[in-house]
């Protein structure tokens, strides 16, 4: 019996400390898994913030793009209005150097009446046909020099959107 009792104190001590061995080690999976976890949950936090970050980031690239398109798009209507200007400026710079043209030839025509009518010694409608001439010469060319200048005006506006849109 007492043989017995003694093997089975042996084994009761081996098997407490097998049971003291494995609650340890279990301790330390546990430990260690506890461990894990909350580096993965930190990883996820990480992960969640940079996911949200590129969200955000996506979405200001996107109204950016949008901007972008709106302003290329008010600049394109911008510059085909400034064509039509400059259109319509060469139109009528080529209709007022017609009439230019027209009102020189009157004025020559003119000359050769003055030089008729002085040879008849009118030196009075001389002088007024001379006035006459003048004025319409000098309003010609003051509606020419206007005109000019409106076109080098729009002719530069345009130069510069043409380059501010290439940049």
């Amino acid at each position: 019996g007492y043989n017995s009792v003694e093997q089975l104190e042996v084994l009761y001590s081996v098997r407490v400390r097998e049971v003291q061995r494995l609650t340890q080690q279990l301790e330390e999976f546990s430990n260690e898994a506890a461990k894990e976890r909350d580096e993965m949950f930190t990883k996820l936090a990480f992960w969640k913030a940079e996911q949200e970050r590129a969200k955000s980031l996506h979405k200001e690239a996107e109204q950016q793009l949008f901007d972008s398109k709106k302003k290329i798009s008010e600049f394109e209507k911008e510059v085909d209005t400034l064509k039509l200007n400059i259109n319509n400026l060469e139109k009528s710079n080529a209709h007022l150097t017609q009439e230019i043209e027209i009102c020189r030839v009157s004025m020559l025509d003119l000359q050769q009446k003055n030089l008729l009518l002085e040879r008849g010694s009118l030196n009075s409608t001389e002088k007024h046909v001379d006035t006459f001439m003048k004025n319409v010469s000098k309003k010609h060319e003051q509606e020419l020099n206007d005109i000019q200048n409106k076109l080098d005006t729009t002719t530069a506006k345009l130069s510069l959107k043409v380059q501010y849109d290439v940049m």
